[in-house]
């Protein structure tokens, strides 16, 4: 049996690999066309265990649901990560990677800095344990907590950020998403030189699954006005459903032989992670059925494909449909896990 946090990703850039494009954001493919990807909702196949001293987040009293979201997530589980700590041994300076791992609060930083890789805090400015904290994200200059309405509470001043309204929110990401180190691809960098952000694309906007909810809860322990927001419980390719939907798939017949397309619909390079394989098996199905031609491909980071960019796997017989299936080789897991089984009619 596989530890639960063996099953944790090799880094945090785990939560950012192979994802959708935002919600409802239209993309212009390669023929001008444009398009739009329904969001999978949060469904871990692979849960993680609630981090532990979940009770001394001082958080969790008023944003209960919240906490307990993001406690399942590898942004609580960043510093814990097993496979995280085991790569540590052979880094010339592991101090290096904390930064991204147990962040001090970005909004903390001097302005001219912010968008970099915030320093790591130490055990007396928050539990390690808790790897990125809803602080390192929300918390702001002299106790103020930001976020998306800034909503008065007498629990602490809460302040409108532009770092939690529409796009604005790619800068808190890419700051650590950006870097390249170790197993990790800075997959954030393709999103940034795209230039997505200016075609109203985000980082959150795939990530965290928009709902609409009580934020917290009063000293009474009555639910706050409910406003639009967005789930903790941060989609990953570890949800299977979330996983196929980072390819677009089509299927042509060109001179008596058919043709697979398979385009990257996510907002970055695919994989994100040096030991992330994704195996792809297409078979040819004629009209009765029956497999007449099989191919297979392998989508490494030796063989990834880039963002917006796609593939074609050709059959040497001409189909009447195509099924397509995917198996995803992760970190931590020893057996593959299946994400996409879909049959196409030819065009």
């Amino acid at each position: 049996m596989v530890s639960t946090k063996r099953r944790v990703a090799a880094s945090l850039s785990l939560v950012a690999a192979l994802l959708a494009v935002a919600a409802g954001a239209a993309q212009d493919d390669a023929a001008g066309e444009a398009w739009e990807l329904e969001l999978a909702p949060p469904e871990p196949v692979n849960p993680l265990e609630p981090i532990e001293d979940l009770g001394s987040l001082s958080c969790r009293g008023c944003h209960e649901t919240i906490a307990d979201e993001w406690a399942v997530t590898l942004h609580a589980h960043a510093w814990v990560d097993e496979l995280y700590q085991e790569a540590l041994k052979d880094k010339r300076r592991p101090q290096s990677c904390h930064g991204s791992h147990i962040p001090k609060p970005h909004h903390e930083m001097p302005a001219e800095r912010f968008g970099r890789k915030p320093p790591p805090r130490t055990e007396e400015e928050g539990k390690l344990v808790h790897g990125i904290t809803c602080r390192s994200c929300h918390g702001g200059p002299d106790g103020t907590i930001l976020g998306p309405w800034g909503a008065p509470t007498d629990a602490h001043e809460s302040v409108k950020s532009e770092h939690f309204v529409e796009t604005g929110s790619n800068a808190l990401c890419i700051a650590c998403h950006r870097t390249t180190i170790g197993p990790v691809i800075g997959i954030a960098k393709d999103f940034d030189l795209a230039r997505l952000e200016e075609r109203g694309m985000s980082c959150v906007g795939c990530h965290m699954h928009p709902v609409e909810r009580p934020a917290a809860t009063d000293d009474d322990d009555n639910p706050t006005a409910v406003r639009p927001g967005r789930s903790h419980l941060l989609q990953t390719p570890r949800d299977p459903a979330f996983l196929a939907k980072s390819f677009g798939l089509s299927a042509r017949n060109v001179a008596g032989k058919t043709s697979l397309t398979i385009k990257n619909r996510a907002g970055h390079r695919v994989p994100g992670l040096v030991d992330r394989r994704i195996v792809l098996t297409a078979e040819a199905l004629d009209g009765a059925g029956a497999v007449i031609s099989t191919v297979e491909h392998t989508i490494d980071a030796t063989a990834y494909l880039p963002l917006e960019e796609s593939i074609d796997l050709r059959f040497d017989a001409e189909a009447a449909r195509v099924r397509v299936t995917g198996l995803h080789h992760m970190p931590g897991r020893e057996e593959p896990v299946p994400f996409l089984d879909v049959t196409l009619d030819v065009e």
